[in-house]
Order: structure tokens, then C-alpha cells, then sequence
């Protein structure tokens, strides 16, 4: 080695591990606001690999707009491919969430407005423009503010969240027809377990084994900052169920306050609180959230964080987490033959 040398090291980190564990929700810096055209995103849901995203936009004509992204995962690369407005026999005004089923072929839109899931189905899996009305149902007798759907793995079951914190359940005698739904007699109470009576979507993990509630609640955190109820700040709530699909073994986890998230070692606060719906990927690696107020796209990356042993000679040296996916660049420098070596530059990047 030279008297005076600067080289640098360069690697990858693995892929996430994901697991649904909503407390390792890091922020992964993709965010996007809504273009002109497509605005007040109060729905939000993915393709099966990140590479297509749709909002529910409020403004007038309410329309589903689709979104392809050539980096997976990524909101601000993404581009508007398809808008589509409501058909359907019963329309409604009020869209709370939206989900996909049958591997992408069903489209099913839920609101407020007619307490009812509009179903569509997509003759190409995840393409909008191949989309048509099929058929309806309403849960009106059950629940008058419903604020998210969900569907078992094979179709045959149908679970309503509603404002409070309860969730319906309902069978389907065709998997995947929501007309064929009848209620099961059949609902849980997690109000005790949220931090308010507002609740905003529900996620069910693949195998039907936790469920996650995006509730609004207004706490401290940490003794760093501080919300007021007009924040509105939100938490994505995870319960577990010990029998899959069964909302009577139901039991609370733990909850992730998405309104701050860490960079680096340090807590840092979302500028807009006011998220009213997330999504989540069938992996349970990433989380969206939606913000209508400011029109804002907000991904986090559910993965543990890694870390890099260096020697203890090296100087200027602060250990920084490294996130999942990305690749890592280490700088270093030294003046005297390597007695002394510096750390001058740390920087990770996504992997695209």
C-alpha cells in the first residue's frame, strides 16, 4: 500500500425479510405527490410485485387511476396508465378501500355512500382498461360506516372493518362473487385494543394468520414529540390469529406509529399526519400510505435493519443501520501507510 491512499468498498445488502411485523416499518424515501388530474387519494392498493399501484380519487369524476412504476415498489417514478370511473349498476360516493382478488381478475371498491363492494372484473389480471361491472352486495343490515374489506385466500369469505373497530365476517357460496355473500352471524369487537374509534383499512396476511388495522389515535410517541388531536396521527395495529382466518382467536401484537419513522438513529416526524389509507404487499415487506390532505404517497419497507462490524481503530467511524436491498458504499483514506485509517464517506442507495 502507498504512503497515501483513499479507496472504497462497495456491497449489498440481502432482501427484507418482511413477516408483517409492523414495528420494523422503516421509511424507504419513496414518496409522491399525486399528479394533477388525480387527486384525494382515500383508497390505495398494489399489484402482486410493486410494479403497478391505484389510488381512489375523490375528486369529481371519482375515478380507480393506475399506476406503473419501472423501479417495483417505488412511488415517485411512478406514471398514470389507466383512470377508471365508475359503471357499476349502484355507484358510490364515499370509497373507503379498495382491494384486488382472484390473483388480480376482481376488482371490488367499498364505501360508505350505499354501505356496499362494487365488484369488477379485469379480463387481464391488474389492467384497468380490461376492467367491466359485474355485481354488488350490501352489508347495510351490519355495518353503517365501513372503513375496510378483506378477502380469505380462496374467496370464499369476506370480512367488513367498520369505524369502531369491528369487523364482519360473511361467506361466499361463489369464491370471489360478492352477490352470492351472506352474513355469518359472526363478528369480532378489537376496539378495546385500537388507540381511537377511527379506523381507516384492513390487511390480512396470506395465510390468514394477522390482521392489520390502520387507526387513528392522538398520544405521545416519546418524550421527543408531541401531537395534538388535530393531528390526526395514525398507527397500523397487528393482531394475530391463532386459528387462520378465525376472527374469534383474534389476539393484539403490537402497533407501529407511521407518523414518525427512522433515519439512521434519528426519529424523524411525517410533515402530514392525516393518512386515511394504506396498503400492503401479499409479502407483508411493504406498507403505503395514502394522504389525501396533501395528496402525498408515503412507502415504508418492513425488514430488520444491518449493521457492519469494522475494526476498532477505525476513525471517524459512526455506525449506521444499513437498509435491506440497497447497496453500500464505505470510502476510506489513509496518509501514513494504513496506521491510520478514516472513514470519509458512508452513502446506500436502493437497489433498482
Amino acid at each position: 500500500m502507498p504512503t497515501e491512499a483513499k479507496w472504497t468498498y462497495t456491497f449489498r445488502t440481502a432482501y427484507g425479510s418482511g413477516n408483517y411485523d409492523v414495528s420494523k416499518a422503516k421509511l424507504t424515501g419513496s414518496t409522491k405527490f399525486i399528479m394533477p388530474g388525480s387527486n384525494n387519494p382515500y383508497a390505495l392498493a398494489f399489484n402482486n410485485d410493486g410494479t403497478k399501484f391505484y389510488t381512489w380519487d375523490d375528486t369529481s369524476p371519482s375515478h380507480v387511476t393506475e399506476w406503473t412504476t419501472p423501479n417495483a415498489w417505488r412511488f415517485e417514478y411512478a406514471t398514470i396508465t389507466h383512470m377508471l370511473s365508475q359503471t357499476a349498476t349502484i355507484t358510490e360516493s364515499n370509497i373507503k378501500d379498495m382491494k384486488f382478488g382472484d390473483s388480480g381478475t376482481k376488482l371490488y371498491l367499498m364505501g360508505s355512500g350505499q354501505d356496499s363492494a362494487i365488484q369488477y372484473n379485469l379480463t387481464t389480471a391488474y389492467d384497468l382498461s380490461t376492467a367491466s361491472y359485474s355485481t354488488y352486495y350490501s352489508f347495510s343490515a351490519q355495518v353503517t360506516v365501513p372503513q375496510g374489506i378483506a378477502f380469505k385466500s380462496d374467496g370464499t369469505k369476506m370480512y367488513i372493518l367498520d369505524n369502531s373497530g369491528y369487523i364482519w365476517q360473511y361467506s361466499l357460496s361463489t369464491a370471489w362473487n360478492v352477490s352470492t355473500a351472506s352474513y355469518d352471524s359472526v363478528n369480532v369487537n378489537l376496539s378495546t385494543y385500537l388507540l381511537s374509534s377511527n379506523s381507516y383499512g384492513m390487511y390480512f396476511s396470506s395465510d390468514g394468520t394477522k390482521i392489520h388495522i390502520l387507526n387513528g389515535a392522538s398520544y405521545n410517541f416519546d418524550n421527543t414529540y408531541s401531537l395534538t388531536s388535530a393531528n390526526s396521527m395514525k398507527s397500523v395495529h397487528q393482531f394475530d390469529l391463532s386459528t387462520a382466518w378465525d376472527l374469534s382467536t383474534a389476539s393484539y401484537v403490537r402497533d407501529a406509529n407511521l407518523a414518525y419513522f427512522y433515519q439512521g438513529y434519528q426519529l424523524q416526524p411525517i410533515s402530514d399526519y392525516s393518512q386515511y389509507a394504506f396498503a400492503m404487499s401479499n409479502d407483508g415487506k411493504y406498507i403505503g400510505i395514502a394522504t389525501p390532505a396533501s395528496d402525498l404517497l408515503t412507502m415504508f419497507e418492513l425488514a430488520d435493519l444491518y449493521t457492519l462490524t469494522l475494526p476498532s481503530s477505525l476513525q471517524n467511524y459512526i455506525p449506521e443501520p444499513y437498509r435491506p436491498d440497497h447497496t453500500v458504499s464505505l470510502t476510506f483514506y489513509t496518509a501514513d501507510g494504513g496506521t491510520n485509517v478514516y472513514l470519509v464517506d458512508q452513502q446506500q442507495f436502493p437497489n433498482k
